[in-house]
């Protein structure tokens, strides 16, 4: 899950279509934007704008959403990990067991960890801050 700021903080490139917006709130239809691998491995590159696909296919999860955006490859876990297809949805329209938080700084990503867990307990002093990394 995304907030609208996800594809200028993390560079990444918009293919076709559009981001994830302030029109995808939580009582608008549920909406997703995948990458270029999910479009290889799910669709055989063919387009898949205003297409519906359930999230969780056989599990308990209901969730349809529709196609809005396709992005460049993305790698969201480890950099070592081959890309396998991202789908990604509203912040808004989500609600996740643990959030990441990231950050575009200037300097030395390191020396701004000081001041992420000042921000951090300003915006709720119960949330723990872990697993600081920088990101290359």
């Amino acid at each position: 899950a995304i907030d609208p700021r996800f594809g200028s903080t993390w560079g990444t490139r918009l293919i076709e279509g559009r981001w994830i917006d302030t029109r995808d709130h939580a009582d608008a239809e549920r909406v997703a934007v995948v990458d270029t691998k999910f479009v290889e491995r799910h669709a055989g590159g063919r387009p898949v704008l205003g297409q519906r696909f359930r999230v969780s296919p056989g599990e308990s999860d209901d969730r349809v959403v529709t196609l809005v955006g396709v992005v460049e490859a993305l790698t969201i876990e480890d950099v070592d990990d081959p890309p396998e297809g991202v789908v990604l949805v509203p912040l808004a329209q989500e609600t996740p067991a643990f959030a990441t938080v990231a950050l575009r700084v200037r300097g030395d990503p390191g020396a701004y960890k000081p001041r992420l867990a000042e921000v951090m307990r300003g915006i709720d002093p119960d949330t723990p801050l872990y697993w600081v990394r920088t990101w290359d």
